[in-house]
């Protein structure tokens, strides 16, 4: 029942502000944060579902590490090679809460356990 944290390419996260919109899930802390992309599902798709990713899938959702070396923006992304544990509750008020257990195969074995509340917004229209 903690909030979200863990380490993203080495520096201390723990999740300030959580959003779930256009299909991607994000937990974020400054310049920090962990992106899962569900390729467009919708939080009512989602809405009292567990996902469970083993390492070894060939292929599951898209997640994106995100963080700043200095001053320079960095990102590493992962189609596979990680593992993930995401019960979602039910969505209601534009909410959705859950708990997550994310390890991902970067050289700073990137991670990230616990609770979080996230706003759903809608996604942005395409240009």
């Amino acid at each position: 029942d903690t909030t979200a944290a863990g380490r993203v390419e080495g520096q201390d996260f723990i999740c300030e502000r959580a959003i779930f919109q256009g299909g991607v899930l994000t937990l974020r802390n400054g310049d920090l944060s962990f992106a899962i992309n569900f390729t467009g599902a919708n939080a009512q798709m989602l809405s009292g579902k567990t996902i469970n990713v083993a390492t070894n899938a060939a292929a599951a959702a898209r997640v994106t590490l995100r963080w700043k070396d200095g001053e320079r923006a960095r990102h590493e992304t992962f189609t596979n090679g990680y593992a993930l544990i995401l019960n979602f509750d039910e969505a209601a008020n534009n909410r959705i809460s859950g708990e997550i257990y994310l390890c991902t195969s970067d050289e700073q074995q990137s991670y990230v356990a616990g609770t979080f509340k996230a706003e759903i917004r809608k996604a942005k229209p395409k240009r």
